[in-house]
């Protein structure tokens, strides 16, 4: 099932998300992308056919940002109104946006990672916080898989 993880390690310890990428892709039918970025590690799987194609990952000089989901009256993910919302503090923007799905927002200079899902949470978001940091995903077997290893 495609999804995404993210994890921030304050231990700023390397992660080896590949082992971690077949909770998401475990039938080797999506494509891929990790980026890992000083203390956060990210990755995501989309079905190879998929609307949103290489849309799903978005990077800017502040963001790194990840889509999981769908989106309804969107060709494409609204990552300008996004990020926008986000560096603008206006959280409530977000919520206009229409669909299952769940987003994961690094803001790279301050460290701060965003977990976002859709007002129902159709693509709910498993976290747990640790002292060492914090891990999320949207595929309760991902965040199983990766609870154990931080």
């Amino acid at each position: 099932m495609p999804g995404l993880i993210a994890i921030l390690d304050k231990r700023n310890r390397k992660r080896d998300l590949e082992k971690l990428l077949w909770t998401i892709d475990y039938l080797s039918n999506c494509k891929t992308k990790i980026i890992d970025s000083g203390n956060a590690g990210l990755a995501i799987a989309w079905l190879k056919n998929d609307l949103y194609g290489d849309d799903r990952v978005f990077e800017d000089e502040r963001f790194i940002c990840l889509f999981t989901g769908d989106l309804i009256g969107y060709q494409s993910v609204p990552w300008i109104e996004i990020t926008k919302a986000m560096a603008d503090q206006k959280y409530s923007e977000i919520r206009s946006l229409k669909g299952p799905f769940a987003l994961c927002i690094l803001e790279k200079e301050k460290g701060i990672l965003y977990a976002i899902s859709d007002r129902r949470s159709q693509y709910p978001l498993f976290y747990t916080v640790k002292d060492s940091g914090i891990i999320f995903s949207s595929t309760i077997s991902t965040f199983c898989q990766t609870i154990f290893k931080m």
